[in-house]
Formats: structure tokens, C-alpha cells, sequence
């Protein structure tokens, strides 16, 4: 069995962030979004393959490997696949 390492990329800034709590999120309302972060990143840090990296996605390149992924401030990660998980950028009055 491969061993594949996961790198899932953080800027720190949760869509939600400026909600006081959620609500209809199953098994998690009433949590502030800093408590769900804090709580996913817990669930992560059980895996011992999973690094995560706090910084921003800036480009995604095809290279005669697979996919090399540039972030702020660090060197092209590669990988074979890419999972896309973004939210929406809220444009407040």
C-alpha cells in the first residue's frame, strides 16, 4: 500500500469568520468557525502522512510529473492529484 502524503493548504481566513456561530452544520452548531477549524485540523493531525501548510495557493501547473502547486512563501508541491475545496468570497455592504 502507497503511503501518500496529503497537504492541505490554509490561509488562516475562514469564510465564516465573521460569524458569531453556525448553524445547520450536523454536528456542529452553535460552534464558532474558530472551534470547527480547531476541530478539523485535530481530526487531521491523527494521520501522520498529512502536512498541513499555511499558506495561500497562488497557481496550479501541469510538469512532467504530475502537478506542481505554488504557494506564498514556499517551494512547488507536487502532486498527482488536486482536490479543490474553496468557499465563496463574501463581498459585505
Amino acid at each position: 500500500m502507497a503511503i501518500r502524503l496529503g497537504r492541505p493548504f490554509d490561509t488562516k481566513a475562514p469564510r465564516n469568520r465573521f460569524a458569531a456561530s453556525s448553524h445547520g452544520v450536523l454536528g456542529h452548531d452553535g460552534r464558532t468557525p474558530d472551534e470547527i477549524r480547531a476541530l478539523g485540523r485535530s481530526d487531521l493531525a491523527a494521520y501522520p502522512t498529512v502536512q498541513i501548510a499555511e499558506a495561500r495557493v497562488t497557481g496550479i501547473a501541469a510538469d512532467g510529473n504530475g502537478l506542481a502547486v505554488q504557494a506564498d512563501g514556499l517551494e512547488d508541491v507536487q502532486a498527482r492529484r488536486v482536490i479543490l475545496a474553496y468557499g465563496l468570497k463574501d463581498e459585505l455592504p
